[in-house]
């Protein structure tokens, strides 16, 4: 079983359109990479693809495999090249879904892009991936999962004051403490709000006259 650290989240720095078929191939041919480079990745249509178990290491970030899941979107460049954050809205709900799976089942791993295993300074990045702040974006998971201990451990706490308090003679073997009650999941936005687009001067003249008569 492995001792499972930091949850990373990666971009393949390709196009939208590369298939799962063309990755495998680049790591197989071009990198000589004997495993994959991630444990799940996110197509487009935000399908959750799974390329290695979990219980075995894949490439993803180089020193930290061994104890780490690493989860990547198919994306992360326009078509010069250059590191953009360009997920769809399909792929940042798979994310969202996928990250708080894995959170579940590894309660203490913190959750971090590849770029930010160098701090937050841009200046210290090896490379971009993710090109999203995926710590700062996912905070919401990390705060859930602290509340949620802070909230058992409450409740135990007053799971053990009952039974001593019974033992000593403080309450009746009738009386059963209401335990706290713990959220089922955390609210969390999968993309910022819209802005909405300004008005024009002529129909903000228009409105403009349609209020003073409704007066």
């Amino acid at each position: 079983m492995r001792n499972i650290k930091r949850i990373f989240v990666h971009c393949t720095a390709g196009p939208q359109t590369q298939t799962i078929a063309e990755i495998q191939k680049y790591w197989k041919n071009v990198k000589k990479w004997d495993k994959p480079g991630y444990h799940y990745i996110i197509k487009p249509d935000g399908e959750i693809v799974p390329l290695q178990p979990e219980d075995k290491p894949s490439n993803g970030v180089a020193g930290y495999n061994s104890t780490s899941i690493n989860v990547c979107y198919i994306g992360g460049v326009d078509k010069q090249g250059r590191a953009v954050d360009n997920r769809t809205d399909a792929q940042k709900e798979s994310l969202i879904k996928i990250l708080k799976d894995l959170k579940s089942r590894y309660p203490d791993a913190e959750i971090l892009g590849h770029r930010e295993i160098w701090g937050q300074d841009p200046s210290k990045w090896h490379k971009m991936c993710p090109c999203f702040p995926a710590k700062e974006e996912y905070k919401d998971i990390m705060k859930y999962d602290e509340e949620i201990k802070k909230l058992e451990n409450e409740n135990k706490r007053l799971e053990e004051q009952f039974t001593l308090d019974l033992t000593l003679g403080k309450v009746t073997p009738n009386y059963t403490p209401e335990p706290i009650k713990i959220p089922t999941e955390p609210i969390i936005k999968p993309q910022e709000p819209k802005n909405e687009p300004k008005q024009g001067i002529f129909k903000t003249i228009i409105n403009a006259f349609l209020n003073i008569f409704k007066r």
